[in-house]
């Protein structure tokens, strides 16, 4: 991690993000867009492979159709997989690298002086959408939402190529609906924390919606700590309080029930679910499996459970 993190704006963050040749879309149109200040639009064809750890001064959104990623948001590490979205608010800072053949889907900058110009009340819609500010900044999105959202990434696009009055608050209409979907999802999946049902939600009933979000990527109690806003020892003292499990047991056990789900009933190999699930190499995919199993996976295929 170097020392000074660079801060960029728009007009400089080009260069970071993208090479030279891409699809003719949005920003990266060779044919004629007629650009709006404060709002770019891309697809990920022709972003660069690696750029970061860095912040910026403005808000990225980025919605993944294909393929996986990995994006890291103020430390916090995630696999971006399909019909996942991610927030990033000015100043956080962004990591993104190793996207995987196939990787495909839209990211979209927007200025915050931009957005308090076409979004009525944007100070105060920031609060009710937690993901644009310290809510969970990356979730999945069922087939439904992602489709509701990429349709209106494309009409957003679709304003830029156009020379009309009024596009700037059309382009803002398109995205408070956006936020409006990734807010129904975000609350249908119960992600949103507020003082009410802080209190009345265990930390342990919490901790397992985020394992049943994030099981398959993050492995760590630290990573969960964070998200629960907790350190990671006082949220083992209080998982162990509540289910007489450490909390390091409970992302074992779940992530166990993927990996024989998958050796079972896919038809994936060991190494393809090893990199799945996000462990660093098969052998040690094999050591956690055989550890929690006395058997191999291997043998757990042949034999079964």
């Amino acid at each position: 991690m170097p020392t000074h993190v660079p801060i960029y704006d728009l007009t400089a963050f080009r260069a970071i993000h993208r090479t030279e040749q891409a699809e003719d879309f949005g920003n990266n149109r060779i044919t004629k867009i007629y650009a709006v200040e404060g709002i770019e639009v891309y697809s990920t064809d022709g972003i660069r492979p690696y750029f970061g750890p860095s912040k910026t001064n403005f808000f990225i959104l980025g919605l993944n159709l294909t393929g996986h990623t990995n994006i890291e948001i103020n430390h916090l590490a995630f696999k971006s997989t399909p019909n996942s979205i991610f927030f990033k608010s000015p100043d956080k800072l962004l990591r993104f690298d190793n996207p995987s053949l196939g990787y495909y889907g839209y990211y979209l900058f927007f200025s915050e002086s931009f957005i308090e110009k076409v979004v009525p009340n944007f100070n105060y819609l920031q609060q009710q959408f937690p993901f644009l500010s310290n809510g969970m900044p990356l979730f999945e999105l069922n087939k439904e939402e992602t489709l509701e959202i990429k349709n209106l990434i494309l009409k957003i696009e679709n304003e830029l190529q156009q020379n009309v009055p009024n596009r700037e608050w059309m382009i803002g209409s398109y995205l408070f609906q956006l936020f409006i979907t990734a807010h129904r999802s975000y609350s249908r999946q119960n992600l949103i924390i507020t003082e009410t049902n802080r209190s009345n939600t265990s930390i342990l009933e919490r901790f397992k919606k985020l394992i049943e979000i994030h099981h398959k990527t993050l492995h760590g109690v630290r990573e969960y700590a964070d998200m629960l806003h907790v350190t990671p020892s006082h949220l083992n003292r209080l998982i162990k309080q509540q289910s007489q499990k450490t909390a390091s047991s409970i992302i074992q056990e779940r992530l166990l029930i993927e990996i024989k789900s998958l050796l079972k009933y896919s038809d994936k190999t060991i190494s393809e679910i090893a990199y799945e699930l996000n462990f660093s190499d098969v052998a040690h995919f094999s050591h956690f499996f055989k550890q929690m199993t006395s058997q191999t996976p291997k043998q757990f295929q042949k034999l079964g459970d």
